[in-house]
């Protein structure tokens, strides 16, 4: 409510729209917001409001009612998606709120339960600029002789910035379609002491777990990107620390890495330099996912890099993908010296994306998901497939873009597929001068 007037709103509550009515609210401040989160399940209830009037010497006074709406409250069993269940002691909560912004490592003890499992973990909220969202992230931390599903770590996502809460699982199925390792995910039913919290991302920890479980050498470093991770040459040990945070093997410094950028940023190097060391096949189909989709945040950060010591090899890893399909007109060539538009090099796309070879290689994989897993009928499919999964949880939650409404989330899957055929026509329309017209090689081994 805009009225000044309005002081306050007070709910009812009655098993049907004749009644009797009960008070089961009373709100007073903004937002004018009330979910009932201890509705019995299964039960059809019928709600209204009434306004409080700004009172002066007497009580406020109550206007009239609205009109009476229905609600029923669905049991977890009717979810397509797995639940998740966590209980905590409500202080231990508001210390989590109260040291959001002092401490992102704070945790707090809790138990976890699935499918009637039940154990200790300790949870605490996880991300950077989501920190501050209504619906937060949760890491969630098992002890090392009580793992779940073989994992030490959950990462609970909330991606609240996305309508349709299905853009990073789509990113993911190009990837795995170009043949692109990454991270398992699943989306799932989070419920808080009894309270339902929404849809959430299940992604997998990027460790050495991850490592082992693809025949990687789990002793090898792992690097994840912060901010402004564009494979400049930097100024200082501390520098590359700020941008790069190694994961594991900490003990063996930085060395691997510096001489990894280092060469990028050799004027004299080869692209078969970069190849005896990088697996720039693996990375040449990363880039063709994220130059169709747009993901702008995959030139300057949220990805991991990999130097697997075993096989003196370094492998990218694309972590964090929801920043996609919002942008059709995206240059397919960002982040290189050829973009006319962009704002800056990321050394790495421009080295690889320098060598005519790896460009005419890059276009014919673009060509190539532009022909199959990115055509308008595939993506519609994928994109229904994944509406349909989440539908009933995501009309229960209140803490998605939109909240309560379904207004932005049922049209979601109409705009993504609106998305598809304008990358597909803008790069195609490019690609006539951006590609070399002979491949670099007779032979591709």
């Amino acid at each position: 409510a805009r009225d000044p007037g309005v002081v306050g709103f007070l709910v009812g509550r009655a098993p049907s729209a004749a009644g009797p009515w009960a008070q089961v609210a009373t709100l007073w401040a903004a937002p004018s917001r009330f979910l009932h989160d201890l509705a019995p399940q299964g039960v059809p209830l019928w709600y209204r409001v009434r306004a409080l009037g700004l009172g002066l010497s007497a009580p406020p006074t109550q206007g009239a009612p609205s009109v009476a709406g229905p609600a029923q409250s669905h049991p977890p069993q009717d979810s397509a998606l797995p639940v998740f269940e966590l209980a905590i002691d409500p202080a231990d909560i508001q210390l989590l709120d109260q040291m959001v912004l002092v401490d992102e490592e704070f945790e707090v003890p809790a138990v976890f339960t699935h499918e009637g499992r039940s154990q200790a973990v300790t949870v605490r909220y996880r991300g950077g600029g989501s920190l501050l969202a209504s619906k937060k992230s949760w890491k969630i931390d098992f002890p090392d002789d009580a793992l779940f599903e073989g994992r030490l770590k959950l990462n609970l996502k909330a991606t609240f910035n996305d309508e349709s809460l299905s853009i990073e699982p789509l990113a993911h199925e190009l990837f795995e379609f170009v043949g692109h390792e990454v991270t398992h995910q699943r989306r799932v039913h989070l419920e808080v002491n009894g309270v339902y919290k929404g849809v959430f991302n299940d992604i997998e920890q990027v460790d050495e777990r991850y490592l082992a479980a693809r025949d990687r050498d789990p002793g090898g470093s792992l690097y994840k990107a912060g901010e402004n991770a564009i494979f400049e040459v930097l100024p200082t040990l501390e520098d590359y620390q700020a941008t790069y945070e190694k994961k594991t093997n900490e003990a063996t410094g930085y060395d691997d890495l510096i001489a990894l950028i280092e060469l990028l940023n050799d004027p004299d190097a080869t692209i078969l330099q970069l190849a005896d060391v990088f697996d720039v096949e693996a990375y040449l189909s990363y880039v063709s996912v994220v130059g169709w989709d747009a993901d702008s945040d995959q030139l300057s950060r949220n990805f991991y890099l990999l130097h697997d010591l075993s096989l003196g090899r370094w492998e990218w890893v694309t972590w964090d993908n929801d920043r996609a399909m919002n942008f059709p007109e995206a240059p397919m060539d960002g982040g290189t010296s050829t973009c006319e538009v962009c704002g800056g090099l990321n050394h790495l796309k421009n080295f690889v994306l320098s060598d005519p070879g790896m460009r005419w290689r890059y276009s014919e994989k673009l060509k190539a998901l532009m022909a199959s897993a990115a055509s308008p009928p595939a993506m519609d499919a994928a994109i229904d497939a994944q509406h349909v999964e989440l539908l009933a949880d995501a009309h229960a939650d209140t803490a998605k873009w939109g909240w309560e409404p379904d207004s932005l989330f049922d049209p979601a899957p109409g705009a993504l597929s609106d998305f598809v055929p304008a990358p597909n026509a803008y790069i195609l329309s490019d690609l006539g001068s951006y590609q070399p017209p002979h491949p670099p090689t007779a032979i591709w081994i």
